[in-house]
């Protein structure tokens, strides 16, 4: 079951280091790319934008992985209030610039889960700086300047336009500064900066994928499949729900704060409903599963199938068995009414919090809501 729209993870991201490390190298081409556009023809111009064509890809790449980081940013400010108030003291940081450019690591976990009391100290500032410069102090780094840099030299030699002495001087004096720098970096200590980080990240290891949750737990994801290996750990490490989930699904309503429920969804075995220390509210699996305002726990017996499960005891409420179980906000009593209803042969019946059909929610196109009582 893909993971729903109104479940909220605070995620914080690395700071800027692929930006950062990029940025430098778009420089370059993007100054002597300026030149050639302002000095050579079409057919120049053509060639050098083919020749480029990855870099400026990879560049849109990330200009939009930059929005998104943005938005999870305002994401995460948005719902700080709520998981603080759920205990929430775990965030995560992506070393995948780090793990690349420094041990040319291709591909592998990079999410490492850190105490935000931790994030918070000068020693994780230290890590933070160092790990940024030994990215940015990378051979790897300086290569891809050099590499861009020679492409546009060879497009432009190879094309027979004329291109200025003064611009051919200009772009073999910063090849050659590229290659001096290549050649003069620093080496970094690779293994002392991976075993600071792993000696701090919360279970000493890293992730394909991590959410902080509530009361000092986080999901994370130990597969690279996007769908396997989803569990729970807590901020000790410790294994609270096992890792054997294609998605793991908590909720943050905001008042609801006590409706500490989480959901583990497996398409094999089915869907199992977890306490926060690990245990099962019910041995019984369900096809699926959502969670509503209102500390309500839809189940779903089969795929056109539902009903409302008791979050302490573990028991179906619902003596019926409903098409689909949605809850309405808008156009009903008052700005802050909620509803949940469950559909049943082409009605709307509104459930109370035990399970029963107390009323109706009639929806017509273009008119307002009606809510009947019985």
């Amino acid at each position: 079951m893909k993971r729903l729209t109104f479940i909220v993870a605070a995620v914080m991201a690395m700071t800027s280091v692929d930006a950062n490390a990029q940025g430098w190298l778009n420089r370059v081409v993007d100054v002597a790319v300026g030149e050639v556009k302002g000095r050579v023809k079409e057919k120049v111009r053509e060639k050098v934008n083919e020749a480029v064509e990855k870099t400026v890809e990879k560049t849109a790449e990330d200009e939009e992985e930059s929005v998104r980081n943005e938005e999870a940013r305002v994401d995460d400010e948005t719902t700080d209030v709520v998981l603080a108030r759920k205990g929430n003291d775990l965030t995560t940081v992506d070393f995948c610039d780090f793990l690349h450019y420094c041990n040319g690591e291709e591909a592998g976990p990079t999410l490492a889960v850190f105490t935000k009391a931790y994030c918070s100290t000068p020693a994780f500032e230290a890590l933070n700086e160092r790990v940024f410069n030994a990215v940015m102090e990378s051979p790897k780094v300086y290569e891809q300047g050099v590499q861009q840099l020679e492409t546009i030299i060879k497009v432009n030699k190879e094309s027979g336009e004329h291109v200025s002495q003064e611009q051919l001087d200009e772009w073999n004096r910063e090849l050659k500064e590229l290659r001096e720098k290549k050649r003069n970096a620093r080496p970094v200590d690779y293994k002392a900066i991976l075993d600071e980080i792993l000696n701090h990240a919360v279970g000493h290891r890293f992730f394909w994928a991590a959410q902080p949750m509530f009361d000092g737990l986080v999901s994370v994801r130990t597969m690279e499949n996007v769908e396997k290996g989803w569990g729970v750990i807590n901020s000790q490490g410790k294994t609270v729900i096992p890792f054997q989930y294609s998605d793991i699904c908590f909720s943050l309503f905001g008042e609801d704060e006590h409706m500490n429920v989480i959901l583990g969804f497996n398409p094999d075995v089915g869907m199992s409903v977890y306490r926060p220390d690990g245990s099962l509210i019910t041995p019984q699996k369900f096809w699926g599963g959502y969670l509503l305002p209102l500390n309500t726990i839809v189940v779903n017996f089969t795929k056109n199938t539902c009903g409302l499960l008791d979050e302490k005891t573990g028991k179906v409420l619902t003596t019926q068995k409903y098409e689909e179980i949605k809850d309405n906000l808008s156009n009903l009593l008052d700005s802050n009414s909620v509803v949940i209803y469950g559909v049943r042969n082409g009605k709307n019946y509104i459930l109370s919090r035990d399970g029963r059909e107390i009323g109706e929610l009639i929806m017509t196109y273009d008119t307002p809501h009606q809510v009947i009582f019985y």
